[in-house]
């Protein structure tokens, strides 16, 4: 089973986040992490 997963999604500006939720499956709690999109940059070659 997977632990993570990683989407894009809108702010209550509008403005594109990354969200990041993370499975503590012994805790029964999950993580959640948002990140502004101009941190979140990746160079394809």
């Amino acid at each position: 089973m997977r632990r993570k997963i990683v989407l894009w999604g809108n702010n209550e500006k509008d403005q594109k986040i990354l969200v990041a939720l993370e499975l503590l499956e012994k805790e029964n709690l999950v993580n959640i992490y948002t990140f502004p999109e101009k941190c979140c940059y990746r160079r394809i070659l």
